[in-house]
């Protein structure tokens, strides 16, 4: 007659990382095989098999198929998992209580051990049953990530001291880019602005920080001030330096006021 005594209750993982690395997915077991109250010695051929059943005869949720085990003195070590039969497609976020079984020469052993806590740890390199695929990581490597990324805080990127909700330090290269508060739409820089086409080295208009707008220049020194072109007004032209309006003109006419 054989039993198993656990030295260890099949908690010693080899899943183990501080990054997302892969996760190996094994689990060290440890026991103490005796036969009639006698340890065993020698090499036995053992099978080990997860169960979500403590006693019912279904297809286990993994096995590792037959493996030579040396036993020495009745304490007899395997890392399950290994030999290619790793626990990787194992789900282990189902939240079933699992159960290992262990089959000694063809002989099963009694009860199935429940796998408790620890084992569970291999799900350390999950997050609600999404794979580290779906996260973002500190690495220097590229990644591609796909979905919606909602942030509450503050996102700095080149700056690790963002103060606003998105605080770049160099250049941003976005095809449409709407900036502005709770007040109302606007887009505010901390020196001149530019326009110019995408295939363009040139800016073809300028909004300058004092409040000039050029066209053709890049240093307006008026309100606003176009260079090598012509202005075409359809619908009026009024140049003045006073506020109040006499009779309106027939459309078309241009007044030039200097009261």
């Amino acid at each position: 007659m054989k039993k198993v005594i656990l030295l260890s209750v099949v908690i010693l993982l080899i899943c183990l990382g501080y990054s997302f690395a892969d996760v190996p997915c094994k689990i060290n077991y440890q026991g103490r095989l005796i036969k009639d109250n006698v340890p065993v010695d020698g090499t036995k051929t053992m099978v080990f098999s997860i169960y979500n059943d403590a006693v019912a005869v279904t297809p286990p949720l993994w096995t590792s198929g037959e493996v030579d085990v040396t036993v020495h003195n009745g304490l007899f070590r395997y890392v399950i998992g290994s030999g290619g039969t790793d626990l990787s497609g194992m789900d282990w976020t189902a939240g079933q209580e699992l159960y290992l079984e262990v089959v000694v020469d063809g002989e099963t052993l009694t009860p199935r051990e429940e796998l408790y806590a620890y084992p569970y740890a291999i799900n350390s390199h999950l997050l609600e049953g999404e794979t580290k695929e779906y996260f973002i990581n500190t690495s220097g490597d590229s990644q591609t990530k796909q979905g919606n990324l909602n942030i509450m805080g503050n996102v700095g990127i080149g700056t690790t001291n963002p103060g606003v909700k998105l605080d770049v330090a160099g250049k941003v290269n976005a095809g449409g880019m709407v900036l502005g508060d709770n007040s109302g739409k606007r887009i505010q820089t901390s020196s001149n602005m530019g326009f110019r086409a995408a295939t363009s080295g040139t800016d073809h208009l300028i909004i300058t920080t004092s409040g000039n707008v050029g066209i053709g220049t890049v240093s307006p020194g008026a309100k606003l001030e176009v260079q090598g072109g012509s202005i075409r007004a359809t619908g009026g032209l009024i140049i003045e330096t006073r506020t109040s309006d006499p009779a309106s003109p027939a459309t078309g006419q241009m007044w030039l006021r200097t009261d």
